[in-house]
């Protein structure tokens, strides 16, 4: 296997084609506004034939220099061929090339392709992927969930896909607080949108004039991505988030997407799991490798993790 690295203008220039859903020009703009990262293009070459590219990002953790699969996303190889990848042999190729960088991080999940791990160690992480082939969308629920959809449509939600972004976004701090969990900025939702564009979707949910619900998602090449789903409380009996979830799958088959990726759960949050499960979600793994130049770099990483939780937890404690 022989491994190159393009620049994005080198990657522009060439007839390499990116077909997962992920990749997108779109998205791109997205990670290098948001993230003011630097892309380079993976190619993996067999013969002088190319047969799997892996974007790249090269970006800063606060001070560290990090180069690695998209900022933050569980990023797939494009297989153009079917081939082995040894991440081993990748890690170590990229150490070489990028002799500056302080930690490389790959974070790999390939949705509708062969989910290679050779080198890479297992996430307590899932994403629930389902592959709706037809419109006959319950059948493709278990009954649990069929019941609780056809009780969600019973009731007079609205569906607006014009609610401004300000607006979703205090309904989605509110969930924030609840879950104790720190908020993104308000500037990570616009950016979204503006770098996203028509790709990005906001499917909101009312009733009357109240604003009960959103699912904020990601659409491309015949697959949707669920960035967020966001309710309130009071209407949890309502089904909202049944009806929220029916609505998106309703509105992306449409729009021609067969994968649904419901987004990423971890392991021990089973209500999450067996909802999104419910929805015909599969549960695939991602997949990581770290590495750090020294010592140092890992400890430093280290304490921004802890402390980051450290934040995570006084905001549970204090919206008891």
């Amino acid at each position: 296997m022989e491994y190159k690295i393009l620049k994005e203008s080198e990657f522009n220039n060439s007839n390499i084609k990116l077909n997962q859903g992920i990749y997108s020009r779109e998205y791109f703009n997205f990670v290098k506004n948001y993230y003011l990262a630097t892309l380079h293009f993976l190619i993996f070459k067999e013969n002088d034939t190319v047969v799997g590219v892996l974007p790249l990002a090269d970006y800063k953790l606060k001070n560290v220099s990090v180069m690695g699969t998209l900022a933050k996303t569980d990023a797939p190889v494009e297989f153009i061929k079917k081939f082995d990848v040894d991440y081993g042999s990748v890690i170590k190729f990229l150490k070489k090339y990028f002799p500056k960088h302080q930690s490389i991080n790959l974070r790999i999940f390939n949705y509708n392709q062969d989910n290679q791990t050779k080198g890479l160690v297992k996430l307590p992480i899932y994403h629930a992927i389902a592959e709706i082939k037809n419109e006959d969308f319950l059948s493709f629920f278990d009954k649990k969930t069929r019941n609780q959809v056809r009780q969600s449509l019973n009731n007079k939600f609205e569906i607006r896909m014009d609610t401004p972004i300000e607006s979703t976004y205090e309904l989605y701090l509110e969930n924030m607080k609840r879950h104790g969990t720190l908020p993104k900025s308000l500037d990570y939702f616009m950016s979204l949108s503006n770098n996203l564009k028509e790709k990005v979707f906001f499917l909101t949910a009312f009733l009357g004039d109240k604003l009960c619900g959103v699912n904020i998602f990601y659409m491309n090449n015949g697959y949707l991505l669920l960035l967020s789903n966001i309710s309130l409380r009071e209407y949890w009996p309502e089904r909202i988030n049944n009806f929220l979830y029916f609505k998106t799958i309703e509105y992306g088959y449409k729009e021609g997407v067969r994968y649904f990726d419901y987004g990423p759960s971890v392991q021990k949050d089973l209500s999450h799991l067996d909802f999104k499960m419910g929805f015909g979600g599969k549960l695939l793994s991602v997949y990581e490798y770290n590495w750090y130049r020294n010592p140092f770099t890992k400890f430093n990483i280290y304490i921004m993790n802890r402390v980051r939780n450290i934040k995570m937890r006084l905001t549970r404690f204090i919206h008891k």
